[in-house]
């Protein structure tokens, strides 16, 4: 109990000092707090899926004037080669994202689409997500499949059952939703 008071005197007669100290402690174990928070998000990165240890992303470092840069985007061919150099490599996915909105229509109705990904029918199997309608083994094995988020389809559809409904991707290619099912149950949080 007298070391308690002896702190208050003391902290009474130096206010500034102690409150610098305070202030600095505190801002010390937020920054060490939103670095582990940043560790663990970087470790926990897609774990959710099953045999996340055998999924890798390729990536490509390149020169360019002198500078060494290094992307995670390479060419298409390179997923074929890959498996046919390295026997050990069981089954590759191509994902591919355009960084232009494209124009979604459905019947009359136009959209800006933001965020979306054109990927290989074997997708799914690498990262199965729940699903709220459909089999995620069926969804993409038809050419110009098409697999929803929830929020997604309720934009285009509003409340009616987006099962088998085809959408017009740049005026120009039908994306058709299977009738056996592909509505997402959670949107991807992190860009590929």
């Amino acid at each position: 109990m007298t070391s308690i008071l002896l702190y208050l005197r003391v902290a009474l007669k130096n206010e500034l000092g102690y409150a610098i100290g305070i202030f600095s402690l505190t801002i010390g174990f937020m920054v060490c707090l939103l670095v582990f928070r940043f560790v663990r998000a970087e470790n926990t990165y897609d774990t959710q899926h099953p045999d996340f240890e055998n999924i890798c992303r390729v990536t490509i470092n390149r020169q360019l004037d002198g500078v060494e840069l290094g992307d995670a985007v390479v060419q298409f061919p390179v997923a074929n080669r890959l498996r046919a150099d390295y026997p050990g490599i069981q089954s590759t996915l191509r994902i591919y994202r355009d960084f232009y909105f494209p124009l979604i229509r459905f019947q009359n109705l136009k959209f800006v689409e933001e965020k979306q990904l054109f990927v290989d029918s074997n997708f799914l199997s690498f990262f199965p997500f729940p699903f709220v309608k459909g089999n995620y083994r069926t969804a993409l094995t038809q050419s110009n499949s098409l697999v929803l988020t929830r929020r997604a389809a309720s934009r285009y559809f509003t409340d009616a059952d987006p099962m088998g409904k085809t959408l017009i991707f740049n005026e120009k290619y039908p994306l058709v939703g299977p009738n056996s099912g592909s509505v997402r149950q959670h949107d991807i949080r992190k860009p590929l």
